[in-house]
Parts: structure tokens; sequence; C-alpha cells
């Protein structure tokens, strides 16, 4: 059994930590960044406008694929070893930075914020993307402005207790999926081509973005799958046509989907089984 394997088993067994042990992390993760703040080098910018497809791509190996049943911050952990840049896709909530994560809401977010110095990057766009998703509801899909933040200082391992020696620095994409839980519940209706087209354009958007940042490694996942209500299959399926398009098949050198929920990811790996100009691992 390969290391990776191993690990990966070992993480799933972590017990679960309470709301208020999340409350905990996240209060003092935001002590530690008054502390650091000054000394740091990460940077962040809203992406408002459409990127253009990119004809060049950056290597010229197979690209290689893995699905892992995983917590994204152990990933984290595991990639960033290769001493090579990372970037790591955050599904970010459309109206609140960092999804309420200081008050001990869990999620792929939550768990980002509470043990990176994410959250303050998130919180340089309160009115120009936070507050312009308030207003901007959409039937649900919001606005597919991303926010790019360089070089974020990761602090912990998955267990959220034990620091990362050293400490790791990843590039972090945010952006919202369209949230079909919501739109159903404010009676809003539209068609699957639109929601298809829609979320497709965000993962184009995000890959060209991850592109322009040349990283090499890339921890993707369930984009939208959990509480927002999205149907994995058709995300698998748009995350596969656009990583084996001529535009990105080249780009990346290995693409992670970290999925903690065992249904999707069985999803996810069924779908990208079916093609054949990928290496497609899985645990």
């Amino acid at each position: 059994m390969m290391r990776d394997e191993k690990e990966i088993r070992q993480a799933n067994k972590l017990v679960k930590l309470t709301q208020a042990e999340y409350r905990q992390i996240a209060h003092h993760t935001m002590n530690l960044y008054q502390v650091e703040m000054n000394g740091l080098q990460q940077k962040s910018q809203l992406v408002e406008n459409r990127l253009l497809k990119q004809y060049q791509p950056l290597q010229s190996k197979k690209l290689k694929i893995i699905i892992n049943h995983e917590n994204v911050l152990q990933r984290i952990r595991l990639a960033t070893d290769m001493s090579t840049k990372v970037g790591v896709l955050n599904f970010a909530d459309p109206i609140e930075p960092g999804g309420e994560f200081r008050q001990g809401r869990d999620g792929q977010e939550q768990a980002i914020c509470r043990n990176t110095f994410l959250y303050p990057e998130l919180m340089q766009f309160r009115r120009k993307y936070y507050y312009y998703n308030q207003c901007h509801f959409n039937q649900g899909l919001y606005s597919q402005k991303m926010i790019v933040s360089e070089q974020v200082k990761v602090l912990h391992d998955e267990s959220e207790k034990s620091y990362l020696k050293p400490a790791r620095f990843v590039d972090f994409i945010s952006i919202s999926a369209p949230n079909l839980k919501l739109a159903v519940k404010e009676s809003q209706q539209f068609e699957t081509k639109r929601l298809q087209q829609d979320l497709q354009q965000r993962v184009i958007q995000l890959l060209r973005q991850f592109k322009v940042l040349r990283d090499e490694y890339l921890i993707l996942g369930a984009f939208g799958c959990g509480q927002a209500g999205n149907d994995p299959e058709m995300v698998a399926q748009i995350f596969k046509t656009e990583l084996t398009s001529p535009e990105f098949v080249n780009a990346f050198k290995e693409v992670y989907f970290s999925i903690l929920d065992e249904h999707q990811k069985e999803i996810f790996a069924s779908i990208f089984n079916q093609h054949r100009k990928i290496i497609l691992n899985e645990a």
C-alpha cells in the first residue's frame, strides 16, 4: 500500500471536533494572524472579468488525476511536500466571508479558514464580492467573480491541532457554486442547460486562473455538491471535459479531487475513468 493511501485511511479515522472546538481553533488562528500579518507575503485580487483562452500549455506530460476520500487539509500537507506550486479551490460562500466559520460551522471552506490565513484575504472584498452577491441573487447563481489569493499560509494539518512544520504556502481561488437548494427554496426555476453552462464557465475561469498563477498541482473537489445541492455527476463531467480539453490537458502535473463524501467520490471516479487520455488513481 502506498504511503498516501495509508495516511488517507488514518486521517479518515480522525475524531470529529465539536462546534466549540472549531470556534476555539478559529479564534486562535485569527489571533496568530494579528501577530504575523506584517511579515506575510500573501496577497489577493478580485477577478471580475472573464479570462481569455490561453493556447500555450505549461507542461508536456500526461495529466494525472487523483481522486481521494480525504480532507482538503491533508492533501495540502501531502502535496506541498513536493516543494512546488500548489493551487487550492475554495468553495466560497457567496454572502458570508468564510461561511461563518468563526461561529463553529464546518465544511470545506470553514476548515480552510480555520486553519489558514485565508479569511483576512477574503475580508478585503466585503463590498465588491460579498455585498455585491447579496444584491445580485441572480436566481441562486450569484456572480462568477473570483477572489485569487497567492501564497497564503497554512497552519495546521488535517487534525486541526498539529502545526505543519514547516508551514505551507499555497494559492487559493475562492469562487461560489450556484446554490441550487436555495434557488428551489426561493421558488426559482431555471433549465438544466443554463445551470450546466454556468458551472462550466466557472470551471473554465478557475482553471485559467490557476494556469496564470503557474500552479503545477491543483487540489479541487466536488464543487457545489454539498450544501449547494448540485449534481455530482454533472460537476464531475464538466471538470473531466475541461481538464481533458486541449487548453488544459497539459497545463498541470497533477490534479487532486479531495472528496469527503464517499458516494460523490465514487461518482467522480466513475466519470473520469471513462477517459483514456489521463492517468487515474483513486484511494
